[in-house]
């Protein structure tokens, strides 16, 4: 897509930390001499917001929510959210292990979706496969693992644009038509949708809102 983008370059993943990210971010700066930086990912997001002040020590400024913030939507946390904010969400629980897992499985009905905190969903249709998922997410993305209502409907999703003092400067309503065995949107198309802007406009939400099913 050399229409929309001039130039690309690859940075470390999440997981190599925030020290491989500034030291790569120096090396990309050093050529291109950034103005600003706006992520896109959940999972790194944690990185760059610890080292905000220092890439703004090198003239490089970013548009990023708090620490707080950032912690606040984190899956683990959805129904606190939700209910903060009048968003309707699925239920779900952390797990540490497998013990963690069979109890929390005991009070939920088959399918469920089993999540990583940042990345990596997959959908357990049956008990046998729950155990399986649960250290499949483990390997890639640490604990917790995240066991969740699963909730058929279509999916939509909402990214809106904040000014970081409360006020929503634009959103784009979104329904998704093709979704990764991952549960990640791969194909989608943009939708007139009003419930969803007044959803934004109410709650100013920065961050991105999903709503399936009509919740």
């Amino acid at each position: 897509m050399n229409e929309l983008v001039d130039k690309t370059y690859m940075i470390p993943y999440p997981s190599e930390g925030k020290d491989a990210l500034f030291k790569r971010l120096l090396e990309i700066h050093a050529k291109e001499k950034l103005d600003v930086i706006i992520p896109n990912f959940d999972a790194e997001l944690f990185s760059f917001i610890k080292l905000e002040k220092k890439l703004e020590g090198i003239g490089i400024k970013t548009y990023l929510p708090s620490l707080e913030q950032f912690e606040e939507r984190n899956k683990s946390n959805l129904s606190a959210y939700g209910e903060k904010y009048g968003v309707n969400v699925p239920s779900g629980n952390e797990a540490y292990s497998t013990s963690d897992l069979n109890n929390i499985l005991r009070s939920m009905n088959y399918p469920v979706m089993i999540k990583g905190k940042y990345y990596d969903a997959y959908a357990s249709l049956l008990g046998g496969t729950g155990c399986e998922l649960f250290h499949q997410v483990i390997c890639k993305m640490g604990f917790p693992v995240i066991v969740q209502e699963f909730i058929r409907g279509t999916e939509s999703m909402l990214s809106p644009l904040g000014d970081g003092k409360g006020n929503l400067i634009a959103a784009v309503p979104m329904r998704k038509q093709y979704i990764t065995e991952k549960g990640k949107a791969w194909g989608g198309i943009t939708i007139q949708d009003p419930v969803m802007l007044d959803l934004a406009k109410k709650d100013y939400l920065t961050n991105k809102v999903e709503r399936r099913n009509g919740t």
